[in-house]
């Protein structure tokens, strides 16, 4: 396979802005394509399109000039692709990829709209210093993250898999197409990609980690990425990737399974008083997270009478939208390292035993709990003693209430839900995109 498709857009980091009511463009040049990832069936394509090998640009400049729209129907593989020819831009996923885009799209006191583009969700939020949305932060603390084209910020979206989005520049800035892959179509042209060659990244292991060393790589991890991250698996894989010298790593399905921990374990019976621990301003947006889940299960049931699907409500939701925004986060952690990550689990069929094995506690992607650090005396110290203040005020707790909690309660797990959650909100207080 032509490796070229490895480019240096994927190897650095990528920022695209237009100014509302400029003719100014700066971060792509006219009549360029611009690819991020790899194309499974490049050979085949130059003899389809009669270009001669290795000239890949040509090869991509032959492919939107024939297929357009219906690009990614025809490109197989694990890729996002730019397309940019001075009058309109357009961006295009493959099924079920794993590389996405950020975009904001923004108006001016003229009613006049501009656009910027960027790899990496933090380059946006420090150039328009954009403001945290209180309804997705939540969600993503509740659910984990989930494939859509939401963030936790304001005004930000990102591209999904299987997306193609078209603005017209000539003139205003518009959005002139919006188009997406059926999921039935996303999960049958996955099956068409072949593999570049490789290195295994180390298989996740559990018997000789550090929980709570692993958890305090989190804030620095969130830094890089420029989102918040609740699951410590996403700092062992980030050791991991920078242990490794290739720059090009196959994904082994141990670190699939650490997607969403609270698929894998059991949930006490009792889990709802963790929720009794969150005050007003936090649980203000529970209805709109009860709405987000409303608006998932119509589409399960949908998918279920048009597709005779037999999955589970929590096993399509894994399959579809925990594990593909599982795979991003993966990705992007291999993009801070100049790294590129190849999934060979990107179909149904390898991934539905994976799916209907891990352990889907009632309403687990609802609940608000992240099962991830084991020492609670650490955390509860760090929470009090080192903690923000903002974080005091969020929880009507003091230290001396906590430590007779602490002596009281006999169900240590129980505990350590508790400690988990106020750990992650403290340092969710203290990330900030601009520092």
């Amino acid at each position: 396979m032509n490796q070229t498709g490895l480019n240096s857009l994927y190897q650095g980091n990528f920022f695209w802005q237009r100014l509302p009511g400029q003719q100014t463009l700066r971060g792509l040049e006219p009549g360029q394509c611009y690819l991020m990832g790899y194309l499974s069936n490049e050979q085949a394509l130059y003899r389809q399109l009669n270009i001669e090998n290795d000239d890949q640009q040509a090869l991509l400049n032959a492919a939107v000039k024939k297929w357009r729209h219906e690009l990614n129907r025809h490109l197989f593989g694990d890729y996002l692709l730019i397309n940019f020819d001075g009058e309109q831009l357009q961006l295009t996923s493959s099924a079920r990829a794993s590389f996405t885009l950020f975009y904001r799209q923004s108006q001016n006191e003229q009613g006049q709209y501009g656009l910027a583009l960027a790899s990496n969700l933090k380059q946006l939020t420090q150039v328009f210093d954009a403001k945290i949305n209180p309804v997705q932060l939540m969600q993503t603390l509740a659910l984990g993250s989930l494939a859509d084209e939401h963030t936790c910020f304001k005004q930000i979206k990102q591209l999904q898999s299987g997306e193609t989005l078209i603005w017209q520049l000539a003139g205003e800035t518009r959005l002139s197409h919006s188009s997406n892959l059926p999921v039935a179509q996303q999960l049958t042209l996955a099956q068409n990609s072949a593999l570049p060659q490789a290195e295994l990244i180390a298989p996740r292991r559990t018997d000789d980690i550090e929980l709570t060393e692993l958890f305090n790589r989190l804030p620095s991890l969130a830094h890089g990425l420029g989102q918040p991250l609740v699951d410590a698996s996403l700092a062992h894989f980030d050791a991991q990737v920078q242990a490794t010298d290739s720059d090009t790593l196959l994904l082994d399905i141990s670190w699939l399974s650490a997607r969403h921990i609270t698929c894998e374990q059991g949930i006490h019976s009792s889990h709802n008083w963790c929720k009794s621990i969150l005050k007003r301003p936090l649980l203000a947006q529970r209805s709109q997270l009860q709405y987000r889940q409303q608006q998932l299960v119509s589409a399960y049931q949908t998918a279920k009478q048009e597709q005779n699907e037999k999955l589970s409500f929590s096993q399509w939701l894994d399959l579809h939208y925990v594990i593909p925004a599982w795979c991003q986060l993966l990705q992007g952690i291999c993009r801070l390292h100049g790294k590129i990550l190849v999934n060979p689990y990107m179909h149904a069929q390898q991934l539905i035993p994976l799916v209907t094995q891990a352990y889907q506690a009632p309403a687990a992607y609802f609940s608000l709990q992240q099962v991830s650090l084991a020492n609670v005396y650490d955390a509860m110290q760090r929470l009090f003693y080192s903690g923000e203040v903002e974080t005091r005020k969020l929880f009507d707790l003091n230290p001396l209430d906590t430590s007779r909690l602490i002596r009281r309660e006999q169900d240590r797990h129980r505990v350590e839900q508790l400690s988990v959650l106020l750990l992650t909100m403290d340092y969710l207080t203290r990330f900030h995109p601009g520092h």
